[in-house]
This record gives C-alpha cells, structure tokens and sequence, in this order.
C-alpha cells in the first residue's frame, strides 16, 4: 500500500489524499461522518464492540483517523470471524441484486442500472450498466426517492 499524505479542503469539504505514486482521491467531510455513524452503531449494537465515542466536529483529522480506526475493526472482524461490515448496503436495493431498477436520487436524478454488490469485508451496491457488464462503481444519490425494478437479470 502507498504512503498517504491526508489534507483538508475546508472550502469544498474534503478530505484529500495524496498517494506516493501522486495519484488523488477525496471523501467527502459528509460522506465520512456518514460512515462513521453507521459504522459505530453496526460495532456497538450488533456486535456489543465497546468503542470510544465519536468525534464531534466532521471535517476534522480526529473525525478522519477515527474512520481509519472503524475500518481497521471492520477488516479484523472479517479476518477473525468472516463478518461483513454492512454499512455501506443500501437498505432500499438489498434483495434486488441482479435486478434492473430504475431510481431517482435524492438530487432528483432518474437513472437505470442493474444491481450489483462488491464482495470486500465493506460491501457497498454498485451500479452495473448492462447485464453483461462485469462491473460497476458504487451506488450515489442515496436515499432514492423512488426505486422501481424493471427487470430481473
């Protein structure tokens, strides 16, 4: 794995990481709160996990190395007893995989694709554009205001 360097872009609400090979990725201040809420309740509810409590502030390095620290449990509980971290699922297509649904997002968006679902120890639904495709990236724009399946695969 490539060394990180981690800054904040306070204006546009990111957190930018630079990897070594000086390559760019960003999550949003919103999108690691988000998953920090999730992820806290799965440990501390379903797996009785006793966990610190959470960072106040998003936007924040505490906020950020404390998602770190929620995803590091996440890969332990898969290696220890094979559990997925199922936080990132969403509750509106879970049942549909290898359906085609037609959504609207929560920005107003109407779109088709075919359900899918990654398979790592965070599995997250992802978009698969044709029924032949061997692939797709991850589900945007939740909650859907609408979800209608259009067709089984």
């Amino acid at each position: 794995m490539s060394a990180l360097t981690i800054t904040l872009n306070r204006e546009q609400k990111l957190y930018v990481m630079r990897h070594q090979n000086k390559s760019f990725s960003c999550l949003g201040f919103d999108v690691v709160a988000n998953r920090i809420d999730e992820m806290h309740e799965f440990f501390t509810t379903k797996q009785n996990m006793v966990l610190p409590a959470k960072p106040i502030r998003k936007g924040t390095m505490k906020a950020y190395n404390f998602y770190n620290l929620l995803v590091d449990l996440a890969r332990g509980l898969y290696k220890e007893k094979g559990i997925k971290t199922p936080t990132e699922l969403s509750a509106q297509l879970n049942g549909l995989e290898g359906k085609q649904v037609e959504v609207v997002d929560c920005y107003g968006e109407t779109r088709r694709f075919y359900v899918g679902r990654s398979t790592g120890f965070i599995p997250c639904h992802l978009e698969i554009s044709h029924h032949n495709s061997s692939g797709g990236g991850a589900v945007t724009g939740t909650p859907f205001k609408r979800v209608t399946v259009i067709s089984a695969k």
